[in-house]
C-alpha cells in the first residue's frame, strides 16, 4: 500500500497474525462470514474514532461529511482498480439493487432478463421495476438446482443467452449464488453480451446488473468498463467492513440510463439547487443517497478496504479458494454426505453447500452450533447447509466443522 496502514500487521503477514485482529469467541469455528462478518482491530478502531467526533463535536463532524465520503471513495476505488467518481456508496446489495433496478429507463414491454438462482433481494427489485414501468420479467434456469454440483459453464451461458430476445434490455446475475455456492462465469457472459450489443443501437442497449456480494471479500477481479454496467455489493459479509454498508459501481453506459430516485446530499448538490443550475459532479456522488446515515460505519468502510489491500487481494482469493477446496474434498469423502457445489474453483468460491441423509438443514445448524460450529442453512426453496470462509477461517475451524458432520453420520 502507499498509504499509511492503520492496523497492526506486519507485512507479510501471517494468517493466524491476520486471525488476531479480529475478537472472535474463543473456542468456536466460525464458518458463516458470508452472512455477517467480524470487524478488524482498524475497522473497530476507525469506528471508535469517528463516533467519538460526532459525540463531541457534531458540527466538526457534520462539515466534514465530504471529506470522509471521499476518503471513503478513494478506498475503494484502488480496491476496485476504478474512478471514484464511478461509485455511489449505499447501505446494503438490498438497497444497491432497489435504487438501480426501480431508477433505469424502461419502457412497457421492455424485458429484464434473471436467472432462476438469484436472492430474494434481487428478485422483489426485479418484481417492483416491472409493475412500474410496465416491464416483463425473464427467467432461466441456469442449472439443475437438484444437482448444482454438475453445473457447467458451457451451459449457463447458452441457457441465459438463450433468454435473450429484441425486448431484452437488463440482464441482472447473482455473481456467486449463496443457494448452492455456484459461481457464474462472469466474464464470458460480458463479453456475449459485448457482442449482442454491437449491433444495437445506444438505446437498445443490454446492461448488465451483477449482484456481487459474495464475491467481494474473496475474487480477485477489477471493475473496468466492460466488465458490466453495474456490479452491487454489501461490505459487511467477506469484505469484513462496517455493517451497514455497501457500493454501487457503475459504467457510463449504466449511470446515463439511470434517473435518481433519492436526492444525493452535499455542498455542491445545494449550491446548484440553491442557484437553480444542473448539478454536473461526478454521477456516483450523484447517485449516492442523501440524507443523513451512520456515519461512523460508513467511514469506517475505507479502512476495511485498505485492510484487505494490505494483505493483497491475490492472497486472500488463493487463501479462501484453497480453504473452500479442502473442505469441499472432505465432504465428498462422505457416503453420507451429498455435495452441492462444484468441486471446480472456476465454478465455486467462498461459500460450500452441502446436505446430510436423515438431517433437514436447519436441524443440522443448530446441531452445529450446539457443538461449537457457527454456520448457516439456507432460505432458498431448495434448502441446504451452507459453510463460508473469510480472512479468519482455519483448517482448524473446518476439521471442527467436518468433526461434527462426520459424527452426525454415524448416529
Amino acid at each position: 500500500m502507499s498509504k499509511k496502514s492503520n492496523s497492526n500487521l506486519k507485512r507479510p503477514c501471517s494468517w493466524r497474525e491476520v486471525r488476531r485482529e479480529f475478537r472472535l469467541a474463543p473456542n468456536v469455528a466460525h464458518l458463516a462470514p458470508m452472512l455477517f462478518a467480524s470487524h478488524p482491530r482498524v475497522v473497530r478502531r476507525a469506528i471508535a474514532k469517528h463516533r467519538r467526533v460526532l459525540d463531541r463535536n457534531p458540527k466538526r463532524a457534520h462539515d466534514d461529511l465530504e471529506i470522509n465520503d471521499v476518503r471513503v471513495l478513494c478506498s475503494a476505488a484502488s480496491y476496485f482498480g476504478c474512478s471514484p467518481n464511478q461509485i455511489a456508496l449505499t447501505d446494503s446489495t438490498t438497497m444497491g439493487l432497489g435504487l438501480v433496478l426501480t431508477s433505469l429507463k424502461f419502457s412497457a414491454g421492455d424485458q429484464i432478463l434473471q436467472s432462476e438462482h438469484g436472492h430474494y433481494s434481487s428478485d422483489a427489485a426485479i418484481g417492483y421495476a416491472c409493475d412500474r414501468y410496465d416491464a416483463v420479467r425473464v427467467k432461466k434456469t441456469l442449472y439443475d438446482s437438484d444437482d448444482p454440483a454438475e453445473a457447467c459453464q458451457d451451459e449457463m451461458v447458452h441457457q441465459l443467452m438463450s433468454g435473450i430476445t429484441d425486448a431484452t434490455r437488463v440482464v441482472v446475475i447473482t455473481w456467486v449464488h449463496s443457494s448452492s455456492g455456484v459461481k457464474l462465469p462472469l466474464q464470458r457472459i460480458a463479453e456475449h453480451l459485448r457482442q449482442i450489443n454491437e449491433k444495437r443501437p445506444a438505446e437498445r442497449k443490454i446492461l448488465l446488473v451483477v449482484d456481487g456480494v459474495h464475491a467481494l471479500g474473496v475474487e480477485d477481479f477489477e471493475l473496468r468498463e466492460g466488465c458490466c454496467d453495474f456490479f452491487i455489493a454489501g461490505c459487511h459479509k467477506t469484505l469484513c467492513g462496517p455493517r451497514g454498508t455497501g457500493i454501487i459501481w457503475g459504467s457510463a453506459a449504466g449511470w446515463n440510463r439511470m434517473r435518481p430516485t433519492i436526492p444525493p446530499f452535499g455542498r455542491d448538490r445545494i449550491e446548484c439547487w440553491r442557484l437553480g443550475k444542473a448539478d454536473i459532479g461526478a454521477i456516483g456522488r450523484r447517485m449516492t443517497p442523501g440524507g443523513y446515515h451512520s456515519y461512523e460505519n460508513r467511514w469506517a468502510l475505507a479502512d476495511a478496504f485498505d485492510f484487505q489491500l494490505e494483505i493483497g487481494k491475490q492472497r486472500i482469493r488463493h487463501r479462501i479458494h484453497r480453504l473452500a477446496q479442502f473442505c469441499k474434498q472432505r465432504l465428498a469423502s462422505m457416503p453420507h454426505v451429498r455435495l452441492l457445489t462444484p468441486m471446480s474453483q472456476d465454478l465455486s468460491s467462498g461459500i460450500v453447500c452441502f446436505n446430510v441423509d436423515g438431517w433437514e438443514p436447519d436441524d443440522l445448524e443448530t446441531e452445529l452450533a450446539r457443538n461449537g460450529v457457527i454456520a448457516s442453512a439456507n432460505p432458498y426453496k431448495i434448502p441446504c447447509m451452507r459453510f463460508s470462509f473469510g480472512l479468519y477461517t482455519s483448517r482448524r475451524d473446518i476439521r471442527k466443522g467436518l468433526s461434527v458432520i462426520q459424527s452426525v453420520g454415524q448416529r
